[in-house]
């Protein structure tokens, strides 16, 4: 089971969660830059990060991105571009990016659903993000204890079935009554 402990944000950042049965989903959101932010959290399993999703408005763009135990090793060193005063204490210094750009001139990442970026023994860390180039942006990941999870669209309720049921009814009778008056 994963528990988000805290979140922390600086700039035109945001960090919001989503949680399932057996995920959680941390969606790092920015309005302006620089844009800071990050999620602290505890899986008491082993379990899975999916790079699930980034968008920006500005093609070809890059976003650091940060993955650190709490007191420990730091899972994303390929980049200084969050090594500067802009990004936030706990998260700050090499992170590796992410891009919708499969021709990008730095190693970077493209989001996918279809394997973990990485997969990591029970703990605390973090999750962070930073952006000190664009204007706006969303880069979302997913932690599980397995494959990734689709969020299901929020079912039809039962009563939404009855009232279609109920309106048919009625139209059936109208039909009916005016077979009848002629």
């Amino acid at each position: 089971m994963t528990t988000i402990d805290s979140v922390a944000v600086s700039g035109g950042g945001a960090v919001s969660t989503q949680t399932g049965a057996n995920f959680v989903n941390v969606i790092f959101d920015w309005t302006s830059n620089p844009a800071s932010g990050y999620a602290k959290f505890t899986s008491d399993t082993t379990f899975n990060i999916y790079l699930a999703s980034y968008t920006d408005p500005t093609p070809g763009q890059l976003t650091g991105f940060i993955i650190l135990q709490d007191g420990g090793t730091r899972y994303t060193t390929q980049h200084t571009a969050c090594n500067n005063t802009n990004v936030l204490l706990p998260i700050r210094g090499k992170c590796n990016l992410v891009t919708n750009d499969p021709g990008a001139s730095l190693t970077s990442h493209l989001p996918t659903t279809a394997t973990p970026y990485i997969t990591l023994a029970a703990g605390t860390y973090y999750l962070g993000g930073y952006d000190g180039n664009d204007a706006a942006g969303t880069v979302e990941f997913q932690i599980t204890e397995g494959a990734y999870q689709e969020i299901s669209p929020v079912p039809l309720p039962a009563g939404g079935l009855l009232l279609a049921g109920a309106l048919g009814g009625i139209a059936a009778l109208r039909r009916r009554k005016a077979r009848k008056a002629a």
